[in-house]
């Protein structure tokens, strides 16, 4: 497995595993912007063999990182890549000095609340009718990693 940031090289995988994935997908064009954008310096790919096999898109603002999007590939999921990015994304954060890292979820969304409870994020809140296509719940969750 490889880290690396976001980087115009992987634009098109991150726009094709956003179509298969998210009903809100981001756009090749807002792709192409967050990576040139130092908000998002913390998002991170991890690769085998050049293919993106997870990746975190995440911002950050005086010391507390927000997650935008975790994503896992359809055809790579349960292999353990969500945790294992999860664990390079919160070291890299707690070794630069990073606080707290905040997130929202479907509340459907099983998979991914098990895997932030399984790291210590902690249910914070919830906002009605947060998603647009289908009026679902956010959980909000955050994490204290200092």
């Amino acid at each position: 497995m490889k880290f690396c940031s976001l980087s115009n090289e992987y634009a098109n995988q991150i726009y094709k595993i956003e179509k298969d994935v998210f009903p809100d997908a981001y756009s090749l064009n807002s792709i192409n912007e967050l990576i040139h954008n130092n908000m998002y310096r913390y998002s991170l790919l991890m690769l085998e063999d050049k293919k993106i096999v997870a990746y975190i898109i995440a911002t950050e603002v005086a010391g507390e990182a927000e997650i935008q999007r975790i994503a896992v590939p359809c055809d790579c999921r349960r292999r353990g890549y969500a945790s294992c990015i999860m664990e390079q994304f919160i070291n890299i954060l707690a070794s630069d000095g990073v606080d707290k890292i905040l997130l929202e979820v479907r509340q459907s969304n099983k998979a991914a609340i098990s895997l932030y409870q399984r790291f210590g994020f902690k249910k914070v809140g919830q906002r009605r009718g947060y998603y647009a296509d289908n009026g679902e719940d956010a959980i909000l969750y955050t994490l204290d990693i200092q």
